[in-house]
């Protein structure tokens, strides 16, 4: 039986772009997850972690979608700060790696994530952790 890992590697030997896309997106969405599921944890809505950062509500949501890509290692900073977080950027190899960096125990839960998000942003959903952009329900 192949694993996921392996799975991967025969798809990337055939489409070095999905390689590429592949942890692009990944490297995008963990950060998104980390920074919603850890404000979470500690109770805090959008709203109340801006304020401690010294941003807007918006800048906070914006960073926990997928799709945002204008990250700075001072905001990161700041929200780790706040959330009593280390700070962590690190360069690996991908062909070395042993550990996905996403793993299912460290994902609170999307599914919850999704529905607590989707009422608390006035119908936008969180966005799937691989290359899919948030949609706008109807009548949001």
């Amino acid at each position: 039986m192949t694993n996921f890992k392996d799975f991967l590697k025969e798809q990337f030997k055939a489409d070095k772009e999905l390689e590429k896309d592949f942890y692009k997106g990944l490297e995008k969405s963990r950060i998104a997850i980390e920074i919603a599921a850890f404000r979470e944890k500690e109770g805090l809505t959008q709203a109340e972690l801006a304020r401690r950062v010294g941003t807007s509500q918006s800048a906070i949501a914006r960073m926990e979608n997928a799709d945002y890509q204008n990250y700075s290692i001072r905001t990161l900073r700041k929200i780790a700060e706040v959330l009593d977080l280390e700070l962590l950027v690190s360069l690996r190899d991908k062909k070395l790696s042993a550990e996905p960096v996403l793993k299912p125990q460290n994902i609170f839960s999307l599914q919850e994530y999704r529905m607590k998000s989707k009422s608390a942003t006035g119908g936008y959903e969180f966005p799937d952790p691989f290359f899919k952009s948030p949609q706008r329900t109807a009548g949001a």
